[in-house]
C-alpha cells in the first residue's frame, strides 16, 4: 500500500509556475510592479509580504495588471462590468 507524501509548500516554485501559466518572466512581473509604483492596480496599497497576484481576462488570456489577493477575490466575484458599476454607485 502506498501512503501519500506531503509536499512542502515552495512558494518560489509557486510563484514561477504562476509567471509560466501567463507567460510572463520575473523581468516581466518586475516591470509591471514598477509601472504600478509596488502597489495594487486598484487599491494602491504598498505590495508588502506576499506577491501580488496576476491580473488577467479570462477570455482572451490579456493581462491587466497586478492586484493584492482582497481587490483580485472582489474582482471575481463581479464577473459582469455593470455590476462593477453599480457596486461604485451603491457604494
Amino acid at each position: 500500500m502506498k501512503t501519500a507524501t506531503r509536499t512542502r509548500y515552495d512558494p518560489v516554485a509557486r510563484r514561477a509556475a504562476t509567471l509560466r501559466r501567463y507567460g510572463l518572466t520575473p523581468p516581466d512581473y518586475a516591470r509591471i510592479l514598477f509601472s504600478q509604483a509596488g502597489r495594487c492596480g486598484v487599491c494602491r496599497r504598498p505590495a508588502t509580504g506576499l506577491p501580488l497576484h496576476v491580473d488577467h481576462h479570462h477570455k482572451t488570456g490579456v493581462i491587466r495588471g497586478l492586484l493584492c489577493h482582497r481587490c483580485n477575490r472582489g474582482l471575481g466575484y463581479i464577473s459582469n462590468p455593470n455590476h462593477l458599476t453599480q457596486a461604485a454607485i451603491y457604494v
